[in-house]
């Protein structure tokens, strides 16, 4: 779909400037004093301010993919007859997103996608803003123009469909076009990364507008959780786990320079032995001797510590949260929110049982994590922490964390599993279920490990999963609309009965007769 047929059929170019000008005024003052000078700063989201959130989260949930493409004579607002354009572009219910600058030109070529995460019911009831601001270093970026679009034809035409946009003119300016185009992805909200501080099914959960009831400290737990929840968590989740994945391979290194002298009979004996190591033998297998291997040793295990320190630090919001939901007034039934509402998110379909297990085990990792922290910090030393007394604390302490942290994950997973194969057209496979699946064929010799069309089959395989999902839930998406369309046209037809049969009563009414 082009510009010149948005006008007439949906998505239409929507102007309503006269009567929100005092609104882009105000946003306009705004994003100058947040943009000004040059300055790099986006927008910072208040996570605790509601206003903003849709009152009902429905639909299916992803990511409303936005393209911008280029710009086509813009005006000039530079001494040299240029500028230095770039957009800003505020989709419904979510934060502002800017593009890159493209310097001395009036013709911009941005190229540029960003994904608007949420749901498509929600995003799809306000318009698509955009505006466009030439940057400048050393004073305030000016407007040059600006426009926005209805992108509500989405919900009728389903999702993965693609709304083109060509040349759309700039309001407030003498003269402009922009061109992009827009499409809703679907996309797994449950998915969760090692280390990530939050369950996906709080940011999905959070996407709605709290009660009126709520209290303020549901609200600042709602406010944590939904910062919790950002992208820059997921990206250090990565650095997490490589750095956690190095630790464990130089310890895993480290142990076998110290025990396999000792199971093959290499090396020296130490003599007389060691007390917190009497298999300690001098063999120098990896270029190191015994001390230094435990000197080491021991500073990987207080890195390992560190990073699980983290982990649980960050993560006991969300622990906390949904073992305190279980005891509070609201709703903890299967469907049901912090708040006690209907909701998608995976985590609360999970029934209330296995999901205050998960919960619990969950915050018993952490308290035991923190136990065997302080253990570590107390017997500091390699000798101090294998020898009595200080070997039992710091190793009862860390067992218990990982063995309540290893039994909620397993309980958790299988449970989730269980809600993947009961509702595919809701909760589609992650990608362990396609791992899992893989194996098996290499098990079976159907597939080589290592080659490319190994690798070119597990995509393909990927995303013949992920058009199933959608094809199924765009399948239900259209009963749930053909039943709403079936009911009203049934109200309809009972109301115009209705309306027949008072009419051809009036008409049959009798006058009555009057005594003589």
């Amino acid at each position: 779909m082009h510009a010149a047929a948005a006008e007439v059929d949906s998505p239409r170019l929507t102007n309503g400037l006269a009567n929100g000008a005092a609104a882009d005024a105000a946003e306009e003052s705004e994003h100058v004093q947040r943009e000004g000078m040059g300055s790099p700063f986006r927008d910072v989201k208040n996570f605790w301010a509601t206003e903003s959130l849709p009152d009902d989260a429905a639909g299916p949930a992803g990511a409303l993919v936005f393209k911008v493409r280029k710009g086509t004579n813009l005006v000039s607002a530079d001494r040299n007859g240029l500028s230095d354009p770039y957009v800003i572009v505020k989709a419904h219910t979510c934060s502002s997103w800017r593009s890159k600058v493209c310097y001395k030109t009036l013709n911009p070529e941005w190229d540029q996608e960003h994904d608007f995460e949420g749901y498509l019911e929600d995003i799809t009831k306000g318009p698509v803003k955009l505006r466009v601001y030439d940057f400048d270093v050393l004073s305030y970026n000016d407007p040059i123009g600006k426009c926005q679009v209805d992108i509500s034809a989405l919900t009728h035409y389903g999702v993965e469909h693609k709304l083109v946009f060509d040349d759309v003119p700039l309001i407030g300016v003498a003269h402009g076009t922009i061109s992009f185009d827009v499409h809703f992805e679907l996309k797994p909200v449950f998915a969760l990364f090692p280390g990530t501080p939050v369950h996906a099914s709080a940011a999905q959960a959070l996407r709605r507008r709290p009660p009126a009831d709520a209290s303020k400290l549901e609200l600042f737990r709602d406010g944590i959780l939904r910062f919790l929840s950002r992208k820059l968590f997921l990206y250090i989740a990565v650095v997490w786990f490589m750095t956690l994945v190095t630790t464990i391979g130089f310890i895993v290194v480290l142990m076998i320079g110290q025990l396999i002298p000792d199971w093959t009979g290499k090396g020296t004996p130490v003599d007389p032995p060691r007390e917190e190591a009497g298999w300690s033998r001098e063999a120098r297998l990896v270029g190191l001797s015994d001390d230094h291997l435990m000197h080491w040793s021991n500073v990987c295990f207080q890195v390992a510590t560190g990073l699980f320190s983290y982990l649980n630090g960050i993560a006991t919001p969300w622990r906390v949260s949904v073992l305190v939901h279980h005891f509070s007034s609201r709703s903890s039934a299967p469907t049901k929110d912090f708040y006690g509402r209907t909701t998608e998110a995976i985590w609360f379909h999970i029934p209330e049982r296995p999901r205050l297990f998960i919960a619990s085990c969950l915050c018993l990792s952490v308290f035991f994590h923190f136990a065997s922290q302080a253990t570590r910090l107390t017997w500091t030393t390699y000798h101090s922490s294998n020898t009595m007394p200080g070997v039992v604390p710091v190793n009862v302490t860390f067992g218990f964390s990982i063995v309540f942290g290893v039994a909620a994950g397993i309980m958790q997973g299988a449970q989730e599993k269980k809600l993947q194969k009961a509702n595919p057209e809701r909760y589609p496979p992650g990608l362990d279920s396609h791992l899992t699946d893989f194996i098996k064929r290499w098990r079976n010799g159907e597939i080589r490990l290592c080659s490319l069309r190994t690798f070119r089959e597990l995509l393909r395989q990927s995303r013949e999963e992920k058009a199933k999902w959608v094809i199924a839930n765009e399948l239900q998406r259209m009963k749930t609309v053909q039943r709403l369309n079936g009911s009203m046209s049934n109200v309809k037809a009972g109301m115009n009965n209705a309306a027949a049969a008072i009419s051809a009563g009036r008409k049959s009414k009798v006058a009555p007769e009057v005594p003589a």
